[in-house]
């Protein structure tokens, strides 16, 4: 089957006005055949509520759309803690005053409900952000874990005490709501990884509770880098490995001859730049027979292995697309180029280069850099830390440590230090010898080394759930 390009319908979802004359005549709109980030070109202060309590938000989100649940009304306090006391029969004042503050104090901080409970998941306030949820549902959670969430949800007898069950009763139903699944999912040795780790904590409440946030934080970080570094990689790319990204630990001293500096986030922020280059170069070339009439969709690599097939016809509708683009955006003084003489690997390129030059060299930039604002920023409020001259670096402080380290060793009583640094690079997080060193001596004033002796084959490093 040939791959086609449409055009036509490339003109209707970019809103082509023909019969302007000069300037832009098309709209760069959010894309609809592959959707591969969850950011748009608004950045604003809705971004600041990432930091204020909003990603707890995204958690709920994230598990009400694996049930197919939405919350409607929010679950105001006053209201809940009356549906409360009301179940409880015969109350004596002082006894209905103490359990008052008691409901007050365990279950809700200021007007918001509390997790203290895996059931409360779901009951969680509504995200502002909650595209990010849809995001994460889609790029990483497998069906095992889509039915261990809905076991969660429907059992209703998982380690209730007797107010956790009076609360989950008082609190208002939830309505029934399908969604569809919509984002594109690359990083599939990621996913697997994510996926190993979310089922152990589904089996730990204690963890799920304490650590469920913070693993669904992380992992969103993780693999948008990881799909940042792998798109600019373009034909020559390995979706199933790991791109190494150096982190420093919070505590120790850092220099520019160090990896963190050389390999962590100045790569990545580099990387970063033309993600929106990047969507709308790879939507126009998804907007193709394969998607409309099999649903697939690629991403350039793959793209190139379809085209190859006819490459003489492939090479005809690509430089159709070029030619219309360029004479779409008007406003830019494009160099002059023979399609003819390109390969379709190189005409493949020229789409993308000629989508970000235009965004680069126009007053059309803002939306551009704003785009990639909803990944730097988030990334400077979690996980980069300002070093003096050496600028930002990409962080690990101890909650993540010991994150990292409950994930890795599960249920077993301890795993060999090299073994762990090798799980954390599963994961996305390469140390350099001077921070492993770090890593060792804090696991070491912890007591949660087991030495057999000073060689790195003989240390172990011994649970601490």
């Amino acid at each position: 089957m040939d791959y086609i390009i449409y055009l036509e319908n490339i003109k209707k979802q970019y809103g082509f006005k023909e019969e302007k004359d000069e300037g832009i005549k098309l709209t760069h709109n959010r894309p609809q055949n592959i959707k591969l980030f969850p950011f748009d070109t608004k950045f604003n202060n809705k971004f600041n509520l990432l930091f204020e309590g909003d990603f707890e938000g995204i958690i709920s989100d994230f598990s009400r759309i694996v049930i197919e649940k939405t919350q409607q009304e929010t679950n105001e306090k006053e209201k809940t803690i009356e549906k409360m006391l009301a179940r409880i029969q015969s109350i004596p004042l002082e006894r209905e005053i103490y359990l008052r503050d008691f409901f007050s104090e365990i279950f809700f901080h200021e007007e918001s409900l509390l997790f203290v409970h895996p059931k409360l998941v779901f009951r969680l306030k509504e995200s502002k952000t909650k595209e990010i949820a849809f995001y994460l549902v889609d790029v990483l959670l497998d069906d095992d874990n889509k039915q261990k969430i809905k076991k969660l949800y429907e059992d209703k007898n998982k380690e209730e005490d007797i107010f956790t069950k009076i609360l989950l009763s008082s609190l208002e139903e939830l309505k029934d709501k399908k969604v569809k699944s919509s984002y594109f999912g690359k990083l599939n040795t990621l996913k697997k990884v994510f996926n190993e780790d979310l089922s152990f904590l589904l089996e730990n409440s204690d963890v799920f509770v304490d650590e469920f946030e913070r693993t669904l934080l992380y992992y969103y970080f993780i693999y948008t880098s990881q799909l940042a570094l792998k798109m600019n990689k373009f034909f020559d790319v390995n979706y199933e490995e790991m791109e190494e990204v150096y982190f420093n630990l919070s505590w120790e001293k850092t220099s520019h001859t160090r990896l963190g500096f050389r390999k962590g986030w100045k790569t990545l922020e580099k990387q970063a730049e033309n993600l929106f280059s990047h969507v709308h170069s790879l939507e126009i070339l998804n907007n193709s027979n394969y998607s409309i009439e099999k649903n697939e969709v690629f991403t350039f690599d793959d793209l190139l292995d379809k085209m190859l097939k006819n490459p003489e016809a492939s090479k005809k509708n690509l430089i159709e697309i070029l030619l219309w683009y360029r004479t779409s955006v008007s406003d830019i003084n494009w160099q002059d180029c023979n399609f003819e003489e390109l390969s379709l690997k190189e005409l493949l390129m020229e789409l993308f280069n000629n989508i970000d030059f235009q965004f680069r060299n126009s007053t059309r930039k803002k939306p551009y850099t704003d785009f990639t604002k909803w990944y730097t920023e988030f990334a400077k409020g979690y996980f980069l830390k300002r070093r003096g001259t050496l600028g930002y670096m990409l962080n690990l402080n101890q909650d993540y440590i010991f994150l990292l380290t409950k994930l890795v060793i599960k249920h077993k009583e301890k795993i060999r230090l090299l073994d762990l640094f090798s799980e954390f690079e599963i994961r996305g997080v390469y140390l350099d010898k001077d921070s492993r060193e770090s890593l060792k001596e804090m696991y070491e004033k912890l007591n949660l080394l087991d030495k057999k002796s000073d060689s790195g084959d003989a240390i172990y490093v011994k649970s601490i759930l």
